[in-house]
């Protein structure tokens, strides 16, 4: 990281994580009880960036680890005391097996969880070369588990929380910012494989920020903040429909027929282009409560394509464009109602 020795909130990280850890060492050993130093290990792993996602691994690590030593107990009590060779041990231990690995390989919000089912059945039923004749391992493991959650959420929610909800609104303004320059991108007179070359490059950095506002989103679930998240929600699903139909507006731009139209025709498409980074541009900065600046007249801009686009239907030179333009003004017209309603979710996002 280039800011590593710069930035405050790594010290602020480690010495959180280390606290906490700290903490459980010295519970677990002042009790003279070493079963529980799973605590210190959970405090390790569930210490991540935002409260959100420590909870939600803390979560699902408790779960896992409940679901796999109920698991385990079951077959130590009911299941293992019939069986009396090694080819009878493999079926518990397969069907364990494919019960925490159908959950690892299943959704990746509840892979953790599966990983943990493995991991706490097998403490249970492979505690020995023997037959597992005590469950104490399963009760430590959960007493553990759950006082590293205690003392890690107590220290992470009190001493510089870091919220999920507080790291979505840089990431959208980040990802609208994006967006605005793919916008601009039709308008700009330049070779058209270029311009693809640049919109792809666009592309695929405004899906990485997508995918992280996604998983911010995600983790804000584990947060106070129902009303805001649900707006956030919303927005995001917009600002990816507007994507994609920029996307094929940039697309359909670089055809090279297009550049037989009318600079009159053109210079509105401009405009139109211009008024929608605008807005991308207006509301990040409106997301990121940076200093307000007026709303620019997209029903206008798109009003004005429409007319240059109908003053040449009686204009026998269309023929070869006519399919573009109309083609184009349709995008158009999907395009502008999408970051109206931008407008709105972000306003409802202020109010939140």
């Amino acid at each position: 990281m280039p800011d590593a020795f710069t930035n405050p909130e790594y010290g602020q990280f480690a010495i959180k994580g280390a606290l906490a850890a700290t903490v459980c060492y010295l519970i677990f050993t002042g009790a003279a009880y070493p079963g529980i130093y799973t605590s210190v290990i959970t405090c390790m792993v569930c210490s991540l960036s935002t409260i959100g996602a420590s909870t939600q691994k803390g979560v699902l690590r408790f779960a896992g680890a409940a679901i796999g030593g109920l698991m385990g107990v079951f077959t130590i009590i009911y299941v293992f005391p019939h069986l009396d060779s090694l080819g009878g041990f493999w079926l518990p231990f397969g069907a364990g097996t494919a019960v925490a690995a159908y959950v690892n390989f299943g959704s990746p919000r509840l892979s953790y969880c599966g990983y943990q089912i493995g991991l706490a059945f097998y403490k249970a039923v492979l505690k020995g070369y023997g037959p597992a004749t005590e469950l104490k391992v399963v009760k430590d493991r959960l007493i553990g588990i759950a006082l590293g959650l205690l003392v890690f959420g107590l220290i992470d929610t009190q001493l510089w929380p870091v919220r999920a909800v507080a790291r979505v609104r840089p990431r959208i303004a980040s990802a609208l910012r994006s967006m605005a320059d793919l916008a601009r991108l039709p308008s700009q007179d330049e070779d058209p494989a270029m311009a693809l070359s640049r919109a792809y490059a666009l592309r695929l950095k405004i899906y990485q920020e997508f995918g992280t506002v996604q998983q911010l989103v995600a983790e804000t679930m584990f947060e106070p903040g129902a009303a805001e998240r649900e707006v956030m929600l919303q927005l995001l699903a917009e600002a990816q429909a507007a994507f994609l139909v920029l996307l094929a507006l940039v697309q359909d731009r670089s055809d090279a027929a297009l550049r037989g139209v009318p600079a009159l025709v053109r210079e509105a498409a401009n405009r139109c282009d211009a008024a929608v980074a605008e807005s991308f541009e207006v509301l990040a900065a409106g997301i990121e409560d940076k200093q307000r600046r007026p709303w620019p007249d997209l029903a206008g801009a798109l009003a004005a394509l429409e007319r240059s686009t109908a003053a040449r239907r009686d204009d026998h030179t269309t023929a070869a464009t006519a399919g573009h333009e109309h083609g184009r003004l349709a995008l158009y017209r999907q395009l502008v109602p999408l970051v109206e309603r931008l407008r709105a979710h972000y306003q409802a996002l202020a109010l939140a």
